[in-house]
């Protein structure tokens, strides 16, 4: 074989190599249904936590503290146990100070023994002070002060 059609194959063997591999495979579609590694660590498949959860009146209902329907800001919700039925007992716009744009952000909440007042733990921290009838120094409520004040 002359050696210009050696070469002629070889340039032949090599340009069909480099077609056959120069094709870049197309992914399968895939159904928005379908479980990937993406989706799994996405956060996609994370569990919602309950949160808050405050039972009332002997079980027949509880309180949840949830997102707001409308807006930023969280609402204080009512579910009766047997219904399911949700009532919002105070709104994110009602936990708006007036003046300001956006509603309280709260850690926890009490309601008075007659449920006609709401206490907000805002900005909760801990506060070392001394404590003098104990001669120790460590975290005090202004509960604990106003006890210590009185007796």
């Amino acid at each position: 074989m002359p050696r210009t059609t050696i070469r002629a194959l070889a340039l032949l063997q090599l340009a069909l190599a480099t077609a056959l591999f120069a094709q870049t495979p197309t992914a399968p579609a895939t159904s928005p249904s379908a479980l990937t590694v993406q989706r799994i660590f996405s956060g996609e498949f994370n569990a919602r936590g309950v949160g808050q959860l405050r039972w009332i009146e002997g079980g027949k209902a509880f309180l949840t503290v949830e997102p707001a329907a409308a807006g930023s800001g969280r609402e204080i919700v009512r579910h009766e146990t047997a219904t399911d039925a949700r009532t919002v007992l105070v709104s994110a716009a009602q936990l708006t100070p007036p003046g300001a744009s956006a509603p309280l952000a709260f850690d926890a909440f009490a309601w008075s023994e007659d449920n006609t007042k709401l206490l907000l733990f805002t900005n909760t921290r801990k506060v070392w002070a001394p404590q003098h009838a104990r001669r120790l120094l460590g975290p005090r409520s202004h509960v604990e002060r106003a006890q210590e004040d009185r007796g």
